[in-house]
């Protein structure tokens, strides 16, 4: 299967699982989101470099419990060989998460890729967080995101703090 069909296929399956839980589009609520951090790895070399992400969160009306989110992560670091690369992180992951108040814990599991230096490798993630609702529309977001690169042979940590806007 293609990289391009993968994804297809994972982000056709978040959707639908967001479309069976909540047929009505209308009674979900939506939110973007950025953050940035540090991520540990180890892929050719470790070590820990910057990393910076954009997702999007859909929490269905009938299950405030469940979040899919897309999102997309970049990360650039330098390996043994010394030149600098640049990976691209696209993911889809399902989160359970307290539905509601001020503090909201979640954990969630994903799967995606890790496109850089020529090369795309599938990736499994496993992530924990907080979000923290300050305001009706405005939440801050600490997190935890551990992804496996080429199941299983490199691994990044993403240590990463941001806010997200609901509309």
């Amino acid at each position: 299967m293609s990289v391009r069909s993968s994804l297809r296929t994972a982000f056709l399956g978040v959707a639908l699982a967001i479309g069976i839980v909540s047929p009505g589009a209308a009674q979900t609520e939506t939110s973007i989101g950025l953050m940035g951090g540090a991520a540990q790895y180890d892929l050719s070399g470790t070590g820990t470099a910057p990393f910076a992400a954009a997702w999007l969160d859909v929490v269905p009306a009938r299950a405030r419990w469940l979040v899919a989110e897309a999102g997309l992560a970049f990360f650039t670091y330098e390996p043994q060989s010394g030149e600098r690369i640049n990976h691209w992180f696209p993911e889809v992951m399902l989160q359970v998460q307290r539905p509601s108040g001020l503090l909201g814990p979640y954990l969630g599991a994903g799967i995606g890729y890790a496109f850089g230096s020529g090369n795309a490798f599938p990736t499994l993630a496993a992530a924990g967080g907080l979000r923290i609702r300050f305001h009706e529309d405005w939440a801050l977001r600490g997190e935890l995101r551990i992804r496996s690169v080429d199941p299983w042979t490199g691994t990044t940590a993403d240590w990463g703090f941001g806010f997200s806007r609901r509309f």
